[in-house]
């Protein structure tokens, strides 16, 4: 029994530092300096993205998946009645976080 008990507190310790692990993994990419962060498009992205949450570094997605990301936001923009960026301040944010994205092998 005390053999037992002895594991399940090692265990307990290894959940912590499993779980102090895993929010510092997600978080480095959270509110994370941002690439040409004086440049008119990196402001435009701390602007308008961080009304609703953290900003993320661009370089932990990839290109592809920040267009998906994007087209994804402006649906739950619409569903929170927030007002979308213009047709030109998509692009421009497109093209900076595209910049900055992960690059695939």
């Amino acid at each position: 029994m005390v053999e037992m008990g002895k594991r399940e507190k090692g265990r307990g310790r290894n959940g912590k530092w499993s779980l102090l692990l895993l929010v510092l993994s997600v978080s480095v990419g959270c509110n994370a300096s941002l690439p040409e962060p004086e440049s008119p498009a990196a402001r435009l992205y701390q602007q308008r993205c961080s009304l609703c949450h953290r900003l993320y570094a661009p370089s932990i997605l990839t290109a592809e998946m920040w267009r998906f990301m994007l087209e994804r936001m402006d649906m739950e923009m619409q569903r929170r009645s927030v007002p979308l960026p213009t047709s030109e301040e998509r692009a421009i944010l497109l093209e900076y976080l595209q910049k900055h994205a992960q690059k695939t092998s």
